[in-house]
């Protein structure tokens, strides 16, 4: 299994134990993380930007991935929650590069199966413009038949609830390296993790064909 994405995938500051590395353990499957703390699909950096041209921006983690790694199985990929930070977002421009993402994750590795996650639904996130990045993104993986986990509808997992946010989420970690438990909602605690992303990405490998969103 592959990985691109942002820091739900990567997951931020505790990645010995994200969804992606946990479905690979419980499925048997060796594990390769390519995504990255901050990525977004749309590539808001300069020319002159420390970031540009690096692994912060989906689509390059898709180009730049090691060509010595055996060709994945299964690719899983995330990507938005950082693009929903501006809340002036094009999302046009984010439909647009979305797709080029999807499509070249395909292009490399035809044989694999590709599975969008999307994110919960957020407290630290303007809502409209959270869901325009969902409709957006889910809308073009039914064009493309990919299968979707889908995080934002039917998971109960909501951290607008500031509640839930604080119980299941995770900013900062302690002298030990392990998750504080008392974040804004944004990255899933391992609990989360075990809870809700888990059981609904495996289900999704398990009957993909269920998953595809339909066209409308």
């Amino acid at each position: 299994m592959f990985s691109f994405g942002d820091s739900i995938c990567h997951g931020h500051y505790y990645p010995k134990f994200t969804f992606p590395k946990r479905v690979a353990e419980l499925e048997g499957m060796d594990y390769v993380c390519h995504a990255v703390n901050g990525s977004t699909i749309i590539d808001f950096t300069e020319p002159d930007s420390p970031y540009h041209d690096t692994t912060h921006h989906i689509l390059r983690q898709v180009k730049n991935a090691a060509a010595e790694h055996v060709d994945p199985d299964v690719i899983i990929f995330d990507g938005g929650v950082n693009d929903a930070v501006h809340t002036d977002l094009d999302i046009d421009r984010f439909g647009e590069m979305f797709r080029m993402t999807a499509e070249l994750i395909r292009k490399r590795w035809p044989d694999a199966l590709v599975v969008y996650v999307t994110v919960h639904r957020l407290w630290k996130r303007d809502w409209d413009v959270q869901v325009a990045v969902y409709g957006t993104a889910v809308r073009i993986c039914g064009e493309l038949g990919i299968p979707v986990a889908n995080m934002f509808e039917d998971s109960p997992l909501d951290t607008r609830d500031r509640e839930i946010g604080k119980t299941l989420s995770f900013d900062e970690v302690d002298a030990d390296g392990e998750p504080i438990v008392a974040g804004n909602g944004t990255h899933p605690s391992p609990e989360a993790v075990e809870r809700y992303y888990v059981p609904l990405v495996r289900e999704t490998l398990h009957h993909p064909a269920a998953h595809i969103p339909a066209v409308r």
